[in-house]
């Protein structure tokens, strides 16, 4: 199977997300979009070799990383003439009976990371939310693909730290607000955006 992202796809993109953007009544910002066009290339990369992409998050995070899995699955069929090209996302904090069984045995700052050992191969790509950056089991969880060599990106809302251990092991893709509803919303509008890179680019249209 090959990949649809192309140099036509990527100015197509761009563009779909731009206008998404102005819609929403977002200002232009370029480093956000290239931000989340790595994103949206690396679950092309995911999806050309089979892996999938994984998410987390805690309390509200958690419900914007459920509803990120739900969205690009169904997003990244773009048409139903490429009904080979499938990405696979999934989200380790809806398993919940496993991961209070592991949170139970191991701590619950290590649950995540603990089942992510069960699931998670080098072929994947982890995305994290979190609107402190700092949460115990999150930060637990990107060191566990840091050192698996497995791609992490988080969203976070602003004011984690330059030397913030959650920075060293994942590609922080963050908010200029640090309030909570702010930065919820804000996370959930960047993965519609995604959502739409991801129709676009296998062959869909917005």
């Amino acid at each position: 199977m090959m990949s649809l992202w192309t140099e036509e796809t990527e100015g197509m993109v761009k563009l779909v997300v731009e206008r998404f953007f102005r819609e929403l009544g977002v200002p232009r910002d370029t480093h956000l979009m290239a931000q989340l066009m790595n994103l949206a290339k690396r679950m092309d990369y995911v999806e050309l070799n089979g892996g999938t992409v994984w998410t987390a998050g805690n309390g509200g995070s958690a419900s914007t990383a459920s509803h990120a899995a739900g969205d690009w699955t169904k997003a990244a069929l773009g048409s139903e003439l490429v009904d080979d090209q499938l990405v696979r996302a999934a989200c380790l904090t809806d398993v919940g009976a496993l991961l209070s069984a592991l949170e139970n045995d191991y701590g619950r700052e290590k649950g995540l990371a603990q089942l992510a050992r069960r699931f998670v191969s080098e072929n994947d790509v982890v995305v994290l939310f979190s609107v402190s950056g700092r949460s115990e089991n999150i930060v637990e969880l990107a060191e566990f693909c840091r050192k698996s060599g497995v791609m992490a990106f988080a969203f976070v809302g602003a004011g984690l730290e330059a030397d913030a251990p959650l920075r060293k092991a994942a590609r922080v893709i963050e908010s200029k607000s640090m309030d909570y509803g702010v930065v919820e919303t804000e996370h959930l509008g960047w993965v519609h955006a995604v959502a739409r890179a991801l129709v676009v680019s296998n062959g869909g249209a917005v």
